[in-house]
This record gives C-alpha cells, sequence and structure tokens, in this order.
C-alpha cells in the first residue's frame, strides 16, 4: 500500500468515525441551564450516569441537577426529525424511481416499423426461419424487458411481410418472391409451413 492511498483510508475513516461520533452525540441538560455533551446516559436510582464526549470517560452526577425532562424532549425531537428526513428522502427516491421508469416506458399503443433479415447460406439453414418465428410468437404471449407481471412490455406483430430474396436477386435483378403480406406471424408460418420452404430450392 502507498504512503497516499493509506493517508486517503485513514482519513475516509476518521470521517466515518467522526460522523457516526456526532450522530450519537447527546445533550444532557442540566438545571442550572447548562449542558453536557454525551454518548449515552442512564439514571441508577439518585445519581445519573453518563459517557462524556469530551473527557472520553464515564462520570455521574446528582440526578437532582439533571433536566431530565428537557433533555429527554429534545432527543424526542430530534429522532422524529431524522425520521422525517428519512422519508423525505425516501420519498424524493421513489419519485426520481418513478419518472425514469416513466421516461423509459413506451406509451400503450405506440407502433414501430422493423425489419427482420435471415441469411439463408445452404438449405439446413432455411428451417432455422421457423425457430425465429416461434420464439417471436412466444414474445407475444410474455414481454419484452422487465415489467411483465405489470403489464409492461407486451408486444404483437402485426401487417408482416414476408419476401424471398434469393441468388438471382443479388446477381441478374431478378425480382425478390413474396411469401406473404398483410398476416400475423401464425399466418407466415402456416405459409412457410406449406411452401416447405420450396422457393429456397427454386434457383
Amino acid at each position: 500500500m502507498t504512503m497516499r492511498s493509506f493517508l486517503t483510508s485513514l482519513i475516509c475513516a476518521l470521517l466515518i468515525f467522526v460522523a457516526t461520533a456526532s450522530a450519537a452525540t447527546v445533550k444532557l441538560y442540566l438545571k442550572d441551564g447548562s449542558y453536557q455533551l454525551v454518548r449515552e446516559y442512564k439514571v441508577e436510582n439518585d445519581r445519573v450516569r453518563f459517557f462524556s464526549t469530551d473527557r472520553g470517560e464515564w462520570e455521574e452526577i446528582p440526578v437532582e441537577l439533571v433536566d431530565l425532562e428537557k433533555t429527554q424532549t429534545e432527543i424526542k425531537q430530534r429522532d422524529e426529525a431524522r425520521r422525517e428526513e428519512a422519508a423525505a428522502i425516501d420519498a424524493e427516491d421513489k419519485a426520481e424511481r418513478e419518472a425514469r421508469r416513466e421516461v423509459e416506458r413506451v406509451p400503450m399503443g405506440a407502433r414501430f416499423h422493423t425489419r427482420f433479415v435471415m441469411d439463408v447460406l445452404c438449405d439446413e439453414d432455411a428451417p432455422l426461419f421457423i425457430r425465429v418465428l416461434e420464439g417471436l410468437r412466444l414474445l407475444e404471449d410474455d414481454a419484452l424487458g422487465g415489467g411483465g407481471s405489470r403489464g409492461s412490455g407486451r408486444v404483437s406483430f402485426s401487417n408482416l411481410r414476408l419476401v424471398w430474396r434469393g441468388k438471382n436477386y443479388y446477381a441478374t435483378g431478378a425480382a425478390e418472391k413474396e411469401i406473404s403480406s398483410g398476416a400475423t406471424l401464425a399466418a407466415i408460418q402456416a405459409a412457410v409451413n406449406e411452401s416447405a420452404f420450396s422457393f429456397v430450392r427454386e434457383e
């Protein structure tokens, strides 16, 4: 460990210690208007024992010299203020998360144009297209992204058009072959199964 990293760790440890000690400090009020800064205190018969943060040791004084009511009232007020602050921070964090979620969420009914291209390099590749269609149909019954259990991410595919562009399309400028148009995924599946991929072997 270098000296710089050691000093950085030491400073962080000191900061954490100071923050912890400050958070635990209590004002033990006396009836003459003064107070003692203590880490904790307890009433034992006619004495009040307390741990002084100034001197770092346990001390005690007669209970009749201590204003316990004022001390306890301030502790309750401080605890209540901390709870309110924590609740406010939680509410703010929740609002920020909701705002981010709202920004990321696509409005219901939104439509997107999409395009899938599958390369078929040999006859054995063509049947894999059936797996693609199965995956898309499964997606329609599931959800896209997180929040599916809350109804988010539901998608459907419609007005689909399936075309085949064989070797001659690229080599000679031949027209593409339309397999199905304006169809659902189920209709595309039926058309492909009925053709038995004959369009792949026509060239």
